[in-house]
């Protein structure tokens, strides 16, 4: 389980050290991680949007940059999304998760 303290709560690694991916106050866990060549796609499951647990995502540059700071909410409903995986395919980025546990 990740879980760092505040402000930086989820973390990627890029070659100069790490750097903040998402800094919401709540709780991101489980961060995947995909490179599509010219950007990576991370994705985590966030409890900002208790009681439900949803799967949001942030593009980063090869240089740390977050190129999506609020994080792009992937799924959302009334069921927890979990534990999300990413890949990326020749032209499309896939995202999978647990949902409703």
């Amino acid at each position: 389980m990740l879980r760092l303290a505040l402000p930086v709560l989820l973390l990627a690694a890029a070659a100069s050290g790490f750097f903040p991916v998402s800094v919401r106050k709540d709780d991101q866990l489980y961060p995947a991680v995909s490179f599509d060549g010219d950007n990576f796609l991370v994705t985590w499951h966030d409890t900002r949007d208790m009681p439900s647990v949803n799967v949001y995502a942030c593009r980063v540059s090869t240089d740390g940059r977050a190129l999506d700071t609020a994080g792009i909410r992937l799924a959302g409903s009334q069921r927890d999304q979990l534990v999300p995986r990413v890949v990326h395919s020749t032209q499309d980025w896939f995202v999978i998760y647990q949902e409703g546990c």
